[in-house]
């Protein structure tokens, strides 16, 4: 955003790996800084005609399809010792003020999704004492929150709940996925952390500058337009084949779209951390980039194919003036990989440049890719991939007020969900997995071949992938 704003160029993250030295980076830069800029972001005016994003009407669609799924629903449980309730209710009112999403519905008119936004909405805080249950039943009864559908066309499209435990007090917030996402989520938890210490109003009482909706109707602008069928020419030819990929045996597909997932960790021992972060260095990759190679290979072999795809996220938020601004701007992007490499380092290769076209080519919505691809739909397949990888370096503890993050299971949105928590003194993967799909049994298998191969990861660039 900084070299954005300061040399006026559309910077892009792949010049980074493109022109690894500061002398060649700022040569592309000088380059770059005459050419055409991409439209800015503006405040338009509060009409009946605002649209939403392109994610959101996908999510919206989704909705009319099935009101009563809760795979879009995104909870955040915060625990407590103590917490002033009307300390609380300030603090929400001041979120709600500050971020018009929140007091976004989306009716429907003459059969189309429309926006509506409030000047105000009530901040209701629902109480529950479960002091004389815990255990399973205390779970089984959170679950029951987390799963409320929403009602998009009058809303709240968010809710918190107070929950009162033998212990301490739980904090539910849940938010449907069509007015946040996981970096919005982390804005609100930082937010609602000043508001209730109340001492720097400061901060809120400087308004956005822009809001969600400036940033849908951005989407809809001609230069905006031109770029995304730039973006789907290249998605379009990688891929070609949008074809079910199951990863080896499986117990048979549930049509249902209640079923829950499961969750399987497992640490990297301090060897396998150092064996990959010498490969990353000798092939001048990230650790994501290793990783995902990694794990690319290991699922096309246990899965006894030649070629996978792998779904992952971008944060969607090109702009500096999107940095504060709540809403649903990630994106998923769809990494396929094919078998055949000769050595390490080509491998790293492929898969770095594979990334870099990828970002390259982001501003193309995932779901109106699924769209003009003409991908088969159903409510218990994720289009075009059906595994998740996602890469994080830092953990999601909210340290401000006492507040620490509260272990929940969710429905999942992929047969598998992949998380690399790289930390410098530990890294922990994780396998979110369908249960009905999966049993424990091959997930436990899939990580622990995943670790002998780590065991056994050469870091000569020059050494055959087959010997994997």
């Amino acid at each position: 955003h900084w070299v954005r704003e300061t040399w006026q160029c559309a910077f892009q993250v792949a010049w980074l790996f493109e022109h690894p030295t500061l002398q060649a980076c700022a040569k592309k830069i000088s380059e770059q800084s005459h050419e055409p800029q991409v439209s800015e972001l503006t405040r338009v005016a509060r009409t009946d005609t605002l649209p939403l994003s392109q994610g959101q009407l996908r999510l919206w669609f989704l909705y009319q399809y099935a009101p009563e799924a809760v795979a879009y629903h995104m909870p955040v449980l915060l625990r407590a010792k103590q917490i002033d309730f009307f300390r609380l209710q300030a603090a929400l009112g001041k979120l709600v003020e500050r971020h018009e999403i929140l007091r976004t519905t989306y009716p429907e008119v003459m059969g189309k999704a429309t926006v509506s936004i409030a000047e105000s909405v009530p901040i209701e805080v629902q109480v529950s004492d479960y002091r004389k249950i815990s255990g399973e039943a205390l779970q089984t009864n959170i679950k029951g929150l987390i799963e409320t559908p929403f009602d998009l066309a009058h809303g709240p499209v968010f809710r918190v709940n107070l929950v009162q435990t033998v212990d301490d007090f739980i904090l539910l917030f849940n938010f449907h996925h069509i007015a946040c996402d996981g970096e919005s989520s982390r804005i609100l938890m930082h937010e609602l952390a000043l508001a209730y210490e109340d001492d720097l109003d400061d901060y809120f009482n400087t308004p956005l500058a822009i809001q969600y909706v400036d940033y849908a109707l951005w989407q809809t602008l001609p230069e905006q337009q031109q770029l995304s069928d730039l973006a789907f020419q290249y998605w379009q030819q990688q891929l070609g084949d949008t074809r079910y990929i199951r990863l080896g045996q499986s117990l048979p597909r549930t049509l249902d779209v209640g079923d829950s997932a499961s969750v399987v960790s497992h640490s990297l021992t301090p060897q396998q951390q150092s064996n990959i972060k010498q490969l990353a260095v000798l092939s001048g990759c990230t650790h994501y980039v290793v990783h995902l190679a990694l794990w690319q290979q290991w699922l096309m072999y246990c899965a006894q194919v030649d070629h996978i795809r792998i779904g992952t996220v971008v944060s969607g938020r090109h702009d500096a003036q999107l940095e504060k601004i709540v809403g649903f701007f990630v994106n998923s992007l769809v990494l396929q990989s094919q078998a055949g490499h000769e050595t390490m380092g080509e491998l790293l290769a492929d898969v770095k440049l594979q990334m870099m076209n990828a970002m390259r080519y982001q501003s193309h919505p995932f779901e109106t890719l699924v769209e003009r691809l003409k991908v088969a739909r159903h409510r218990s397949i994720s289009p075009l991939f059906q595994v998740m990888f996602s890469y994080f370096q830092d953990d999601n503890t909210v340290d401000a007020l006492g507040f620490e993050l509260a272990e929940f299971t969710k429905q999942p949105k992929f047969d598998l969900t992949i998380s690399v928590l790289d930390q410098p003194n530990q890294t922990v993967v994780e396998l979110e997995y369908r249960d009905n799909l999966y049993s424990k049994q091959q997930i436990n298998t899939l990580i622990t071949g995943f670790s002998a191969l780590l065991d056994n990861l050469s870091v000569e660039l020059s050494d055959p992938v087959s010997q994997l």
